[in-house]
């Protein structure tokens, strides 16, 4: 909900830096909300439990 919240306010171009601790956010929700709004996203797992989501707002 935060990373919603956020990227609304951000303008197209932006790139968002997301660090998450919950599985089920970083390998689901946020990668579908990412995908049914056309942005780019990817996500690195940097160590067990932690991602890196990189969202590109277009």
């Amino acid at each position: 909900m935060l990373t919603k919240k956020k990227l609304e306010k951000l303008p197209s171009g932006t790139l968002l830096k997301v660090l998450c601790d919950a599985p089920a956010s970083a390998e689901d929700s946020i990668p579908k909300y990412a995908d049914k709004q056309k942005y780019a996203f990817d996500s690195v797992k940097v160590e067990a439990g932690h991602w890196e989501l990189y969202i590109k707002k277009t």
